[in-house]
């Protein structure tokens, strides 16, 4: 990082001349007049969730479900209002997870990004994770019935009890 910050100041010293250092170095301490008010992270059940982030991401769900185009099938205002907690939901949960995994709060434009992405493309996610859930339930259940049925036939011992 620091050579490019030298090759940013030679050329910026080359093309500006002798005013180039001061300026960046005013421009980098300078503070910021935005001050966002109240805290940066609120604890909730032992879990640092960044409020900005978390707001933010929810609006991205919130506007991104408003823009959306609507669905071929009518869904009724039950499962309107399922798919907008469970959107919600999974962008609180991506934006707490990716803060513990970063150990830093996740950018608010990212979170905003994130839930407009969820928000617009909402009705397809919930149907892919519906279809997975749904999958992988008919596979555990098929493979029980599979084996319930060869100890009930008489099949012998299956391959747990050799």
């Amino acid at each position: 990082m620091v050579p490019l910050l030298t090759l940013a100041l030679d050329r910026a010293r080359d093309d500006l001349g002798p005013m180039a250092p001061p300026v960046a170095v005013a421009l980098s301490s300078a503070g910021s007049f935005v001050v966002v008010p109240g805290p940066e992270l609120v604890i909730v059940f032992g879990v640092s969730v960044p409020v900005l982030s978390a707001g933010l991401g929810v609006l991205g769900v919130v506007l991104g479900l408003l823009m959306a185009p609507a669905p071929a099938a009518p869904i009724g205002a039950r499962r309107t209002a399922a798919l907008w907690v469970s959107l919600i939901g999974i962008e609180l949960a991506l934006v707490v997870a990716c803060s513990a995994v970063a150990g830093k709060a996740l950018l608010p434009l990212v979170a905003m990004g994130w839930g407009i992405g969820l928000g617009w493309s909402g009705l397809a996610v919930a149907q892919l994770l519906a279809e997975q859930v749904l999958g992988g339930i008919r596979r555990v259940t098929g493979a029980f019935i599979e084996w319930a049925a060869a100890r009930a036939g008489g099949g012998g011992k299956d391959k747990a009890d050799e």
